[in-house]
């Protein structure tokens, strides 16, 4: 009767198992990503080390996602921090996009650079910018605004070489002065 009632059980869970949905039928909540994407992150942090075992860059989203058809990753309000000792900024932007082998970045919308821990720190503005996240070089030839203490500078385009601490507004560079008085 033992057996009988065992087999019977089993039965009873083999069928419900069964009958129960699939994974692939049930519904994903409304706020993940389209059938096109086949890997998705919320709240995405990633930390790069340096050779000397420190702490080189940082990297975090909102949310990141991949699509499959292409080598990238899509970045919903991404934050980077460059950590050099000398010299470290951090970037944030409305979005981006990561290739597969993290290391280039694109970042567009509302981009900042921020200087860390700096009296009077450098802010400076654009739409868009490129980031080699190995060589910490940033770049863009959009319009950019920058901003420290009573100066303001406006360029077509910058290059931000973090690990030797160079930046270099590249064309049409406009200054002016404005005290603080």
């Amino acid at each position: 009767m033992k057996i009988l009632l065992t087999l019977l059980l089993v039965a009873l869970l083999a069928f419900s198992l069964w009958r129960s949905p699939s994974l692939e039928n049930i519904a994903l909540p409304t706020d993940t990503p389209d059938e096109g994407i086949d890997a998705y992150m919320k709240n995405f942090s990633m930390k790069s080390m340096g050779t000397d075992g420190d702490i080189a860059l940082t990297l975090s989203a909102e949310s990141l996602e991949h699509d499959r058809a292409s080598d990238y990753s899509r970045l919903k309000r991404p934050d980077i921090q460059l950590l050099d000792k000398q010299h470290q900024w951090r970037i944030t932007a409305s979005q981006g996009r990561i290739d597969q082998n993290r290391q280039q970045l694109s970042l567009e919308q509302q981009v900042v650079i921020e200087q860390i821990d700096q009296p009077d720190p450098v802010r400076i503005t654009t739409d868009q910018l490129s980031i080699d996240l190995d060589a910490q070089i940033a770049s863009t030839d959009q319009l950019v605004q920058l901003q420290t203490g009573d100066f303001a500078l406006e360029s077509n385009g910058l290059i931000l070489d973090n690990q030797i601490g160079r930046l270099t507004l590249l064309t049409d560079v406009r200054g002016r002065y404005v005290s603080s008085d």
